[in-house]
């Protein structure tokens, strides 16, 4: 069984996660899953990890008046065959360095551009 990881949002914009509570004040991104590293962008959009091995997936809440809306995939070519984990996005989120690995023997790093329609360029190894 997994236990649940809240990600708190404090009202300064700084993050903290810990582990399992049902007092989240940021109930929009929080879910039974695993949820683990995260960025925060200049705009307070949040970037992070939710899933467990091959169907974890980086995902994006925005900031909305205030709150963080629900969390929606990050679109783009930055797929692999592989489980992408630990992205770090760039205050302007204008690139994302994020891990690729099958959890056995391939673990790799690779940076992702932000292209003008919004979406991910694919993976450039690193």
């Amino acid at each position: 069984m997994v236990t649940p990881v809240m990600i708190y949002v404090f009202s300064d914009g700084s993050v903290f996660s810990n582990g399992n509570t049902d007092d989240s004040p940021a109930p929009a991104i929080n879910a039974t899953g695993l949820e683990r590293p995260y960025s925060v962008t200049a705009d307070g959009s949040l970037y992070f990890g939710r899933g467990i091995m091959e169907d974890d997936e980086i995902l994006v809440s925005r900031m909305v008046a205030g709150q963080l809306s629900q969390p929606v995939p990050a679109e783009g070519a930055f797929d692999s065959p592989y489980t992408e984990l630990h992205a770090f996005v760039s205050p302007d989120e204008d690139y994302m360095i994020l891990e690729d690995t099958d959890h056995e023997s391939h673990c790799a790093m690779g940076i992702s551009y932000r292209q003008e329609d919004g979406t991910w360029s694919e993976q450039v190894p690193l």
